[in-house]
């Protein structure tokens, strides 16, 4: 899985785009029936830290096009996203967009999530979001048997620190090897971010 993530300062632009290419599958907002009244009630959570300037996350969660999504599982794709991401609690809503021929990454069913980083009054610490947008995605890779990305090399400090935390995450059967726990080797772990690579393709069966 590929995930990307935008960070901008309102949420109304994000909501329009949203709401106009699919149906929302995930939220826990009060009042997402319209992306008027969605944006409102993440704007108004926002609006209670003054100096975050950049409250509104949009994520992009991309499978490989071999994998076959239910309705039924992204909801719960979405969840442990947010859990890994240290972001349940957060406000958020989240659409399923049809594939798009125009970005690689888009290729299949994918995912646009909305996230108020504000939560009473506090903003979330984005300080390593890279480093766990790499260990969500491979969380997720991993516990619904999703097709793994090719990714470019990850930084040596990074690579160790998603190593630690999937041995925290999943403790270690002293009778079974790294790769039997899900653990990639080190030329597989690689590049999620945007920045640095854009979209990968993924790896052969």
């Amino acid at each position: 899985m590929i995930i990307q993530v935008f960070k901008h300062g309102s949420f109304a632009h994000l909501m329009r785009y949203a709401f106009a290419r699919g149906p929302v599958i995930a939220t826990n907002l009060e009042h997402a029936v319209s992306p008027a009244l969605a944006a409102l009630e993440m704007e108004l959570e926002a609006a209670e830290s003054a100096r975050c300037k950049k409250p509104a996350f949009h994520y992009m969660l991309c499978p490989d096009p071999r994998d076959r999504i239910g309705t039924h599982t992204w909801p719960a794709i979405i969840r442990t996203f947010l859990r890994t991401m240290e972001l349940d609690g957060y406000r958020y809503l989240a659409t399923l967009h049809a594939p798009s021929d125009g970005c690689p990454g888009q290729r299949a069913p994918h995912v646009h999530l909305i996230v108020c980083r504000v939560r009473n009054g506090k903003a979330w610490n984005d300080s390593h979001d890279y480093r766990r947008q790499v260990l969500a995605a491979m969380t997720i890779e991993r516990k619904f048997g999703l097709h793994r990305a090719r990714r470019e090399r990850l930084p040596r400090r990074i690579r160790e620190w998603v190593e630690r935390q999937q041995e925290i995450r999943i403790p270690a059967n002293p009778f079974t090897s790294a790769a039997d726990r899900g653990i990639p080797s080190a030329p597989s772990i690689l590049n999620l971010n945007p920045l640095r690579g854009g979209y990968h393709a993924w790896e052969d069966d």
